[in-house]
This record gives C-alpha cells, structure tokens and sequence, in this order.
C-alpha cells in the first residue's frame, strides 16, 4: 500500500439472485489480487434481498438477492457498497431493511439510499495518509427504480442543483470529490450525450472522478485534463437470471466488466490500474485482448453521437433489434410448447 495516497477500487454491479451457482468455491479467486490491489473496494449492489412481503410490481425485471447469496459479499469483502440504484426496492421496504443489517453485520457500509433524505445523500469521507477523499453517490431518474407511491425509502436522485451544492459542500472538507454514480443506456458501450454532459456538469462543479454503474456493459475510460471519467464498469459479477419464467441471458458483453483502481494524492487522482474480467460458469477471470483499441473506437463515436438526431436513431436501431429478438425468442418458445404437447415432451 502507498504510504502518499489513497487507491480505492471500484467495481460495477453485484446481483446475489436465485441463479447464482450453488458452490462453495471463490468466484473471485482468480483476480482476487487485483480486488484488493488498494486500500478500500467499493461496488454497486444490484440486488436488496428478499423480504416476507412481496415485491415491487412497478418494476420489471425484478432483481432480488437471497440470503443463502450472501456468501458472495463474504468471498468478494468490499468496504463499501453503493444502493442508489434502480433495483434496491425491488423487494420492498422490508427487503431493503434485511439487506442493510447482513450488510452492517458483514462491517460493510452503504451509500445512496436510506430512511430520510438525508441518509440517503450523505457522503463518504475518508482520512488516510494525510489526505481526505469525499465519494458521492447517485442515481439518475431515468434508470427507472419505479419507486410506488407510499415507498417509504429513499434514493439519492441526481439534478445538478442539488449536485453542485453537494460537491460545493464537501470540497469544503476533503482534498478530492470522487462521484460514483448509476447512469446510462443499458447494453450500449457508448455514454449517451446525457451522459457525457452530465460528466462535464460534474467536473466543472468541482467533481475529481467521475465513475459509472447500470449500463452492464463496459463504457470507456477519458481523461479530462487532470480529472477522470470512467462512464461505465460494466457487470462484475452478475450471472444471467430469471424473471417470470424467462432467462435473461447477459451474452459476452454482459459478463465482462472493468476492475479500476484509483489512486488519490492530495491534488489529483488517477488511475492505478484498470483490468478487464470475464465471468465464466460462475467464476471471474482476467481476460487479455484489444480492449485499448475497442476503447478508442468508443470514444470516437462518443463526439458522433453527442448529435441527437445520430443518437436517437441509434437507440432506434437498438430498441427495434431488442423487438425482434423478443419477438423470435417468443415464438421459438411457442413452438417448444406445440412440439412438447405433440411428443408428450414437456
């Protein structure tokens, strides 16, 4: 460990659902050292865990933990956990409150969410080696959490008022603001232009380090003059699930994710380390490749599509590709049926 800074590891997305593998083994035991190359780990937990009074019905896909699941946290050990997301009332009140004693009983702090406005925007302050590190914790209204009406939780939602007099505040007290926030398009490698002004909103507002959860693909990683910007971690370990009798399948894109570490002096932050994974039958594994050459490419269409007309008709295509995939998927499930009633295969 540096004895002039502070390395804080980031990772993305966490799911503990139902189709995590019944196994004993370390999923992480393959890139454990990279986890654990600094001095605190934060993540994003996608999943609150079950509770005995059902779920959240305005929200679709639901993603919700189990208790059994918790043996993941207990392997992987983060330090802190980010719950302002967009499924972290998927299970309800009483979910969210299970989810926030197995987390206080592992020692684990949590951001982003809570019982009162204030609990769920309060900052992390970090003192260590001389230096002081503020991380903030958000979420944008349009990764849809769908919160009901009576929620009695809540969410660190993002607007640039209240963010600019946030970051205003802690600089008061710290050396440098990290911002780790849940934003995006999911399934685009590309930050949306929403994205990529709201990055600048934050950097200009006072904001070090910009990082980004919920597109559970990886995004790239820019350098700002002295700050940075990494839009999105992609899912790190976030196995395919079902919902309602359907298997999401996450495909390659979806299994890979972004281990990066930061390193923080008094006056800059910058990047320690930045490894690519993979997760395989239940296991993560560092994954060798081209990944400079497919973040340029990226960040060469981040300025074609900050143009709204190429943007929306990207996401045009997208949604019309995502139509037809449902459409085929349910026929093909539709024929299966018809087949296994014709055999007597069901």
């Amino acid at each position: 460990m540096s004895k002039d800074s502070i390395i804080v590891t980031f990772v993305g997305d966490i799911a503990l659902h139902s189709d995590v593998a019944k196994t004993s083994m370390d999923p992480f035991q393959y890139v454990g050292d990279k986890l654990h190359l600094g001095d605190f780990l934060v993540a994003n937990l996608e999943s609150p865990l079950r509770g005995g009074l059902g779920e959240n019905l305005k929200k679709r896909p639901r993603v919700i933990g189990e208790e059994e699941n918790l043996r993941i946290l207990e392997k992987l050990k983060p330090d802190i956990v980010s719950l302002a997301n967009n499924h972290i009332y998927d299970a309800l009140e009483d979910g969210y409150d299970k989810t926030i004693t197995a987390l206080r009983v592992r020692g684990i702090e949590h951001y982003g969410a809570g019982n009162t406005l204030e609990q769920s925007s309060r900052p992390l302050i970090i003192e260590k080696n001389n230096i002081k590190l503020g991380i903030l914790f958000y979420l944008t209204p349009d990764t849809n959490p769908n919160l009901p009406d009576d929620c009695s939780i809540y969410l660190n939602f993002i607007d640039e008022q209240k963010v600019a007099g946030d970051i205003s505040a802690i600089k008061k007290q710290v050396d440098i603001c990290i911002v780790y926030i849940h934003w995006g398009v999911e399934y685009i490698h590309v930050p949306s232009p929403a994205q990529q002004q709201m990055s600048e909103t934050l950097i200009a507002t006072g904001a070090d380090c910009v990082i980004g959860s919920h597109t559970h693909v990886i995004q790239p990683i820019s350098k700002k003059g002295r700050n940075l910007v990494a839009y999105g971690l992609g899912n790190f370990y976030f196995p395919d699930f079902t919902f309602e009798g359907n298997i999401k399948h996450w495909g390659k894109s979806g299994r890979e994710s972004l281990i990066l570490s930061v390193g923080v002096k008094k006056d800059k932050c910058s990047i320690k380390d930045v490894t690519r994974v993979i997760l395989r039958d239940g296991e993560l594994y560092i994954k060798n490749g081209f990944l400079g050459f497919r973040m340029a490419f990226w960040k060469v269409l981040c300025f074609i599509y900050r143009l709204e007309p190429i943007w929306q008709a990207r996401i045009w295509v997208f949604n019309k590709k995502s139509e037809m995939y449902w459409f085929f998927k349910r026929v093909k499930n539709f024929l299966q049926r018809k087949v296994g009633v014709l055999t007597g295969k069901r």
